[in-house]
């Protein structure tokens, strides 16, 4: 990954496999750039509850965007079940030449699923498809239709990560709100997440921006900045508000 790629996915392209993952996706919609269907170049994004899907595929539009030089696109997110309200080949019209993100994509019924892929067929001007769904759905729903399928030249999965990669999603995450955490503060964080982490619950990295966003609300101003250092403008968490008792 380039410096600006690094910036936009942050967190998962310290995640080993990742970055090789993101890369080979977005390289196979450029090899489709300038068709007018969108028979090949999209995307199927798949993983566990709270590992980031969301997260993920805005990166992938804002890579993709910034690569492209395009100031501005058409993006839309629709549930899988919602999309069951609409009428596929209308929203594809209407998405023509921009990205269509559909979330829980195995919450599409079998009508949807057949004319939204008959509506890919046609002159969508290279609108990018990207679906997100946790893994076992993900499978199951691609091995149902294999038309539709067959579309999605690549799958990102998202693994389930290492105490120490949620540690560095938690560093990263502070730091885009313009925090660090201290060494005992890491140490307390490792103690959290060592704590709850089961193999029939994982922890996620939802759960772990959730231990950040609490840890900032505690924060109280009179400490927030460091004294070490009168030229470092970083709030600083500390142990205490990770509140372990």
């Amino acid at each position: 990954m380039n410096e600006e790629q690094r910036k936009i996915f942050t967190y998962f392209a310290r995640i080993p496999g990742m970055d090789a993952q993101i890369l080979e996706a977005i390289s196979c919609v450029y090899e489709h750039a300038g068709e007018k269907t969108s028979l090949h170049g999209n995307i199927a994004v798949m993983g566990a509850r709270g590992t980031g899907k969301t997260r993920l595929t805005h990166g992938l539009v804002v890579a993709m965007c910034k690569d492209l030089g395009m100031d501005a696109a058409k993006v839309a997110r629709v549930r899988g079940t919602d999309l069951n309200e609409k009428d596929p080949a209308r929203v594809v019209a209407r998405m023509a030449g921009g990205f269509f993100i559909i979330e829980d994509v195995s919450g599409m019924n079998e009508a949807t699923v057949e004319k939204l892929s008959q509506a890919m067929e046609f002159r969508t001007d290279c609108m990018i498809t990207i679906i997100e769904d946790e893994k076992v759905a993900m499978r199951a729903f691609l091995k149902k239709y294999p038309r539709f399928a067959a579309k999605f030249d690549r799958v990102i999965s998202i693994p389930v990560f290492t105490n120490d990669e949620l540690i560095t999603f938690a560093r990263t995450y502070a730091t885009e709100n313009g925090y660090k955490i201290d060494d005992m503060a890491i140490l307390a964080l490792y103690t959290m997440i060592g704590n709850m982490q089961t193999e029939e619950e994982p922890v996620t990295i939802s759960i772990v921006k959730d231990m950040i966003d609490k840890a900032i609300s505690r924060s109280s101003a009179k400490r927030r900045r460091s004294r070490k250092n009168k030229k470092d403008k970083w709030l600083v968490l500390q142990e205490k508000d990770f509140n372990l008792t």
